[in-house]
């Protein structure tokens, strides 16, 4: 799966030099780990406005699922000087570096 993270209120063109890209496989949490899901990590703090959700609203046969996104990559675009070639890369266009978070 596919994650970006970026600046939605930023003028089309501004915001994507900012953005984090990251490459991730999901995964459905296992039975164990459902009751700690919907304590704790879903849907987050009352004050953003979400309700609570018991295990048994994300459990079969509900439609509903939780799901954990494990990082395998992550990327930046690569910032170089408009126009230009990139030192790094020798590419004159918009792309992505890798960036290790060791």
């Amino acid at each position: 799966m596919s994650i970006v993270i970026f600046d939605s209120q930023a003028p089309v063109g501004m915001g994507g030099e900012r953005a984090v890209y990251m490459s991730a496989t999901a995964s459905e949490l296992e039975d164990d780990e459902i009751e700690r899901g919907v304590a704790v990590v879903y849907p987050g703090p009352p004050e953003r406005g979400g309700r609570a959700f018991s295990a048994a609203e994300v459990r079969p046969p509900s439609p509903y699922r939780l799901y954990r996104a494990r990082v395998t990559e992550h990327s930046v675009l690569c910032p170089r000087p408009a126009g230009e070639p990139c030192v790094e890369h020798g590419l004159a266009y918009d792309h992505r570096a890798r960036v290790d978070l060791a």
